[in-house]
């Protein structure tokens, strides 16, 4: 059960991380 807790909260943060990125990668594409 931990695991499959604990894999969810690396997925999101991961996910999160990656939109974070393309952001900044929009941005620096921009100027």
């Amino acid at each position: 059960m931990a695991i499959s807790t604990r894999g969810d909260s690396a997925a999101s943060s991961f996910s999160f991380l990656s939109s974070f990125l393309s952001f900044l990668s929009v941005i620096c594409s921009d100027t």
